[in-house]
This record gives structure tokens, sequence and C-alpha cells, in this order.
């Protein structure tokens, strides 16, 4: 009986473990979306939600979302709220970069700057992470607006059909046609085509100068794992004394994320104060209510000795409860107001 004992206990194997993530991320690609992922939701809530997606949906991380992310971040590195109002100058690259292609999320030319900015930092090192072959999902993509087509005159309707219907006729031929005539209606048709290519010359400089034209982006492109580099050693640099204001750091010099936490480590002091002056006052009202519950002990033999008793024993849970409500108060302002 034992032996079969033993045999059924090889026979069992462990249960299998929980899977975690099985998405086309590696290890290290996973642990750096986390990271920075783990940074903004700790310091700006908010800005999660503004994007169009769940940001911890690590697998569908775009440009459009790692962009957002690259502007928030250096709006906190530059101690700024909007990229029209951040003037610090170590930044001041990236954010004209930043502006310059407010509206093309796969510009390539941000990254650049922020890579140069980051390696003027000695005490900061951009990680490569191995690349990642799989499909994006552009989820986090804002929907495309097609450019409004500009809205033709009446007189540009008119020269417009006239030159159409111009070389329509000069396209029409006759065996008959002499050589001389097919050499002007093919001179004809050159220069109504030169006058068309001019008139689309006009129009496309009119909408450059409109704003309409994409700014031209510079320098190589920059993969999406490349992109989660830049931000994972942004979010390092905003752990560290603020080199980026233009100065060298200071001993003791508080950094981006002392900035986030000091308002919290302020409140959590005062909230303890608080705590401590009401624990003070309870214990007094406490030790009053039981001096006057003493004056007033019968003899341990008369009859009204149970009572005062049951007095007292509910002296000592009222007291209890108060302590403990004032303890579940603290709490639940410093989780409200606090960064844990």
């Amino acid at each position: 009986m034992p032996a079969q004992r033993a045999a059924g206990n090889r026979r069992r194997s462990a249960p299998p473990l929980p899977l975690i993530y099985g998405g086309p991320l590696k290890e290290a690609n996973v642990c750096a979306r986390i990271y920075v992922y783990e940074w903004i939701s700790r310091f700006d809530p908010a800005f999660c939600g503004t994007l169009r997606a769940p940001l911890d949906a690590l697998h569908e991380w775009d440009a459009t979302a790692t962009c957002r992310l690259l502007a928030r971040i250096i709006l906190a590195l530059a101690g700024a709220t909007s990229l029209a109002s951040a003037n610090r100058p170590a930044t001041a690259e990236v954010v004209a970069a930043l502006r310059k292609h407010e509206r093309n999320v796969e510009a390539n030319e941000p990254w650049h700057m922020a890579t140069s900015m980051l390696e003027k930092q000695p005490h900061i090192e951009i990680q490569p992470l191995p690349p990642v072959d799989a499909p994006l999902s552009g989820a986090f993509a804002e929907p495309v607006t097609p450019p409004e087509q500009p809205r033709l005159t009446r007189t540009r309707a008119r020269r417009a059909s006239a030159v159409a219907a111009a070389l329509a006729q000069l396209g029409e031929s006759s065996d008959d046609d002499s050589d001389e005539v097919r050499a002007t209606r093919r001179s004809r048709r050159t220069e109504i085509r030169e006058q068309q290519k001019k008139e689309e010359a006009l129009r496309a400089g009119a909408a450059a100068l409109a704003g309409d034209a994409p700014p031209q982006d510079v320098g190589s492109p920059v993969s999406l794992e490349e992109r989660i580099s830049v931000l994972v050693a942004l979010c390092d640099l905003a752990c560290f004394a603020p080199a980026v204001a233009g100065r060298a750091p200071l001993p003791g010099a508080p950094s981006i994320t002392h900035a986030y936490l000091q308002a919290s480590v302020d409140y959590g002091a005062d909230a303890e104060k608080a705590a401590r002056s009401t624990h003070a006052k309870l214990v007094k009202k406490h030790e009053q209510a039981e001096r006057k519950l003493q004056l007033a002990r019968p003899s341990a033999n008369s009859s009204g000795y149970a009572g005062w008793q049951e007095q007292w024993a509910e002296l000592q849970t009222a007291h209890a409860s108060e302590m403990r409500d004032a303890d579940r108060q603290l709490a639940a302002e410093l989780r409200q107001h606090c960064v844990y």
C-alpha cells in the first residue's frame, strides 16, 4: 500500500503556471513599457485618460502613443504645462521639434533632438531594446480628417472647363490634316498643359503659405523600440537632479520626480501632525471620563457594582472605536492626496 501511494505521488505533476503575457513582445520590451507606464500613471494619472486607448495595453503602443508620451515627459522636464510656454534652454531643441511636427506623429526629428539632449547628460544612458516584428494595431491613432478641397470660383471653373474643352478639341485629328496643322495643335496642347502646371504650382505654393503643407522631416528613421528606449532614459532623467535646467546640478537639488512627490510628502507630514493632535485630544477626553466614572464607583459588595462595570466596559469600547475611526480617516486622506 505505501508503494502504491508513492507511485501515485510520482505521477502527479506540478500545476501549470498562469500565463501573464503571451504577446509578441520580449521581456525587455515589456519591462521598458511598464517602467514608462508606471512613471506616467503615478505622476500624471489624468494624462492616461486623454489617450484613445488604455495605456496599459502595452502591446498596442504605436507612434501616436509614444509621441504623446514624449511630449508629456518633455513638458515635465521643462517645467511647463504646454509646448507654447516651454522655454527652458536645455529642452528648447526638443520642444521646437515637437512644435514643428505637432501634426505628424511619424516624424523622426523630435526623437533625434531628445537623443541629443540625453547624450549631454553624463549620468544617463539609452539602453537599446531588441527589435520586435509585430504589426501595430493603431489603437491610439487619431482619426484622419481628409484635407478640405479648395473651392473653385466661377471664374476658375469657367477657365478649367475652357482648358479641358480646348484640349479635347485639339486632341481630335483627321487623316486629312496637314503636317502644319498637326504641328500647330501639338504646340497649342503643350502651351495649355504648361499653363495648367503653372496654376497647380501656384495653388501648391498658396497651400504651403497657409500652413497646409507638412514641414520637412530630418534624420534617419527611428523605430518604435528605439522610441521607447528614449522614453525610458527621459524618465530616468526626471528622477535625477535637474541638470537640464541649463546649469550643473547642485548637491541635494530636487529632481523632477522629487517635485511631484514633495506635495504628497508635505501633506503627509501635516496630516500626521494633525492625527497626533487628534489622538492626544481623544486620550485626554477618555482620561477625564475615566476619572469621572471612578469617582462614582460603588462598593464591590453593593448591588450597583455590576452596572458600573458595564459602564466602564462601554467607555473602553467607545474610546477604542474613536481611535480606530481617527486612524481610518488619516489613512483615507493619505490615499487620496499622496503618491505611493
